[in-house]
């Protein structure tokens, strides 16, 4: 009997022995599948080696898949929503789920890297798993301590984003929340700019903080924002903070803004990132004409698609529109509006068909109060 113990003992080492060395294997496997850039090869290591793989790679391989939607946002509605695919990231997230709720007192032994990286793949990939993210906000509660502060600040905007809109989420996460808020403000200045910025997005989107405390981290955001790498996506989290709510309002760090995207903005940036940073920044009252004529030249260059026309048109046209109605008459061509408006005439002639009947009619009658005005002007 006692020999019988023995071997199946040693069987369950050999096994376990087994999984160990094959873990690394999985981990170069999925690396080197998105080096190359394709989706597929990547969902083929997943299906392969999905049910043999540990907690790391797991994480490995959805924070992969995230990199690959912030890059291919198409990824999110066309890839990932094939049959196949979707099964093996639904058996991806469910192993996750699984592997941190076995795992010694939620993952203790883990880098909270780990836990940084799963929270940061689900906000990007827009998945509300409810029982990952559960015992994901316990396990990281847990070791709140042991967070490094960018990890903290990552987490605690992934959390927020995953949980927006959603009531049993925020209940799940809302300890984390406030806890982590409140250690975070001890390390923020400690913090880069792109966790600096995560943090304040935090702050503004779950109602804390005061104007005062908003005006000293736009302080700060302004004198990193000149030299600092800036993409898309946390520029307009600014616009957000500072040009939605007007107990927060900041024009001058928002020209700021409008700056550094005139002067980062390139090829690589998405036709959508330039609609929503020019839309946002118009909104707030800010004069992008710079950044304005980027958007215009990408939409001639044939990048940009009728519904970007339409979208910043549109907005161009109601700030224009609102400067007569709050009786300033005949609205200067240097304004912003105007001038905007008269930079996108042209690329709003190929979208015409695309506009309701209603906004045709905005549209236009703005349009011939711009010529009126510009006949008078000369």
């Amino acid at each position: 009997m006692a020999a019988v113990v023995v071997v199946g003992d040693r069987r369950k080492r050999a096994r376990k022995a087994a999984k160990r060395a094959i873990c690394p294997y999985i981990n170069a496997c999925l690396v080197e599948s998105s080096k190359n850039g394709n989706i597929r090869e990547l969902f083929a290591v997943i299906g392969q080696h999905v049910e043999e793989m540990n907690l790391v790679n797991l994480t490995t391989a959805l924070h992969r898949l995230a990199k690959f939607s912030v890059s291919s946002p198409e990824l999110r509605h066309g890839i990932l929503q094939e049959e196949e695919n979707r099964a093996l990231f639904d058996a991806l997230l469910a192993s996750l789920a699984d592997t941190l709720y076995r795992s010694p007192r939620g993952g203790e032994g883990f880098g909270r890297q780990t836990f940084s990286n799963i929270a940061w793949s689900l906000a990007i990939l827009h998945c509300q798993h409810e029982d990952l993210i559960g015992i994901l906000a316990q396990s990281s509660l847990a070791q709140m301590e042991q967070f490094k502060p960018f990890e903290l600040a990552s987490t605690l905007w992934a959390f927020t984003k995953l949980s927006k809109g959603h009531e049993g989420l925020r209940r799940e996460v809302d300890p984390f929340l406030q806890m982590g808020l409140k250690f975070v403000s001890t390390v923020v200045d400690s913090l880069g700019l792109r966790f600096l910025v995560m943090i304040v997005w935090v702050l503004a989107a779950t109602g804390r903080g005061d104007p005062s405390l908003f005006g000293g981290f736009a302080s700060r955001i302004a004198g990193l924002l000149p030299n600092a790498a800036c993409q898309a996506d946390m520029l307009l989290e600014i616009v957000e903070v500072y040009g939605e709510d007007a107990s927060r309002t900041n024009v001058g760090l928002l020209e700021k803004v409008a700056e550094r995207a005139t002067s980062v903005a390139g090829p690589t940036w998405r036709m959508s990132d330039l609609t929503d940073l020019l839309v946002n920044l118009l909104r707030a009252g800010v004069d992008p004409q710079n950044f304005a004529r980027i958007f215009n030249d990408a939409v001639m260059s044939g990048r940009g698609t009728h519904m970007d026309v339409c979208t910043v048109v549109l907005t161009m046209t109601k700030q224009f529109s609102c400067l007569e109605k709050d009786g300033i008459g005949s609205v200067c061509l240097g304004s912003f509006p105007a001038r905007s408006l008269l930079s996108m005439m042209p690329c709003c002639h190929n979208s015409i068909m695309h506009f309701t009947p209603e906004e045709l009619c905005l549209v236009v009658s703005t349009a011939a109060t711009l010529v009126v005005q510009t006949r008078n002007s000369c």
